[in-house]
């Protein structure tokens, strides 16, 4: 028996932008737009009644910006996953795993890849173990096809890398997506350091630290800071 069609909830405040992902999404048929909203702040309601299976979210809502928008959803709806659109790689100040957040999706990356982004949120939402088996086996497959090398989140593939990062003892670590200085606020994160110890033994602003996990979460998709710990150590990119 085929499975119902997923159902989307989408948040972009320029409405020729929303109709036209509308029209992507609809056009697949596994995929379907049931609620379109031009503003952040009416998410909960829209969500109750509508219940979506996946949110898709612009970063760059006029007003309640898009990760506000996915916090407000996370803390009311917390069954809904957010992919969140972005014109960078790290979302604006906040906590994208308190947020709820499971995949970021460039705004330069191609139409084709908004469905497949769609659905691999959708799937990490149904299973968390799922979540962090995915970004593993996406982390061994850049191993074996390519060196760390720098590049952009998106939600649609195998995570991007940044500079060749050392773990475990010195070992190069397997395609870490993450910079040295993320590595490092997760290494503390992973030892029971507050954002408040972090900030003072990096000398970084308390908001820094937050951004760094922000970043962090986005890039493995994990849903927790936990998870992100979890993630790492699997990797081998932090110390177990």
């Amino acid at each position: 028996m085929q499975s119902p069609p997923l159902r989307i909830l989408l948040v972009e405040d320029v409405e020729v932008v929303r109709e036209a992902l509308a029209a992507l999404l609809n056009s697949h048929p596994d995929l379907h737009v049931v609620a379109q909203l031009g503003r952040g702040d009416v998410i909960v309601p829209v969500a109750v009644r509508s219940q979506p299976d996946v949110a898709v979210i612009d970063a760059d809502l006029a007003g309640v910006d898009g990760l506000s928008a996915a916090i407000l959803l996370h803390q009311q709806y917390p069954g809904c996953p957010t992919l969140i659109l972005s014109g960078v790689d790290k979302p604006a100040a906040g906590d994208s795993a308190d947020a709820g957040v499971s995949g970021l999706l460039l705004h330069a990356a191609p139409a084709a890849d908004l469905a497949g982004a769609v659905r691999t949120v959708a799937d990490r939402g149904r299973s968390r173990a799922a979540a962090s088996a995915v970004v593993a086996q996406a982390a061994a497959h850049a191993l074996a096809a390519a060196p760390c090398q720098g590049g952009a989140a998106t939600a649609g593939g195998p995570p991007p890398v940044d500079d060749p990062v050392q773990a475990n003892g010195g070992a190069p670590a397997p395609s870490c997506p993450l910079s040295p200085r993320e590595l490092e606020v997760l290494r503390r994160t992973a030892h029971g350091e507050s954002v408040r110890d972090i900030a003072e033994v990096l000398r970084l602003a308390e908001g820094t630290v937050r951004n760094h996990l922000t970043a962090i979460g986005t890039k493995l998709r994990a849903r927790t800071r936990v998870d992100s710990v979890r993630i790492a150590q699997m990797a081998g990119w932090i110390p177990a």
